[in-house]
C-alpha cells in the first residue's frame, strides 16, 4: 500500500499512514518511489486510513514534523524539538516505532533538520546550524557520522540539502552565494 508521512493539524507528533488515498488534503513536498509522499496533513483521515504518531523528542513546546520516507516506506526522516535543542529542532529518523535523535553540526546552538532519505534508509541529508550565526550548513547523516557538507565561496556554509539519491550518493539542495557587486548576500 502507499504511504504517507507528514504532520497533523490536530497533533503535535509527525504522523505515518499507510492509506494514501485516504487522509484528506495532502501538501506534499516530496515524491519517492512513485507512492511514497511527505507532507502535511489536512483534514481527517478518510474510511480505513489510519494514523500512527511518531512522537517527538522532549523539547518544550511539543512539536515535530516529518519531512521525508525512505523508498521501501521503513524510515520516516524529520525534525523535532528536542532536550538538548529547547526551542530549536533536532533532525530525527524513525523507523519499527523507535524514533532517534540525529545530532547537530554545533553543541551551542543546535538545530539541525532532515530532509530526505535514499531509499534503503542509510543516508539522511539536510541541514544543520554550523556556529553561532544561525546560518545552516548543507548536511549528510550516514550510520553514526554526521558530516557537513560545506557551500560555495564567499559563503562557504549557507544552505540545506533537500534530496539524495537513491543509492545515496548525490545530494542536492541550494547554497547561498554572496555577490560583492549587489550588497549583502
Amino acid at each position: 500500500g502507499a504511504m504517507a508521512v507528514g504532520t497533523a493539524r490536530t497533533d503535535p507528533y509527525p504522523v505515518r499512514s499507510r492509506a494514501l488515498s485516504k487522509i484528506g488534503v495532502m501538501s506534499a513536498v516530496a515524491i519517492c518511489a512513485g507512492a511514497m509522499l511527505a507532507g502535511s496533513a489536512v483534514g481527517a483521515p478518510g474510511d480505513g486510513a489510519t494514523f500512527q504518531s511518531l512522537g517527538f523528542l522532549g523539547g518544550w513546546p511539543p512539536a515535530s514534523h516529518a519531512w521525508g520516507v525512505s523508498g521501501d516506506g521503513q524510515t520516516v526522516v524529520g525534525s523535532s524539538r528536542s532536550f538538548l535543542s529547547g526551542q530549536e529542532f533536532e533532525a530525527f529518523s524513525w523507523t519499527a516505532g523507535v524514533l532517534k535523535p540525529l545530532g547537530a553540526l554545533n553543541g551551542d546552538f543546535f538545530e539541525s533538520t532532515a530532509y530526505a532519505i535514499n531509499h534503503s534508509g542509510s543516508v539522511i541529508v539536510g541541514g544543520s546550524y554550523f556556529d553561532n550565526t544561525r546560518v545552516d550548513e548543507p548536511v549528510r547523516w550516514s550510520g553514526p557520522a554526521l558530516l557537513g557538507l560545506g557551500g560555495f565561496p564567499p559563503a562557504p556554509k549557507n544552505g540545506t540539502a533537500f534530496g539524495v539519491s537513491e543509492d545515496g550518493s548525490v545530494v542536492v539542495g541550494y547554497a547561498k552565494v554572496s555577490n560583492p557587486g549587489f550588497g549583502n548576500p
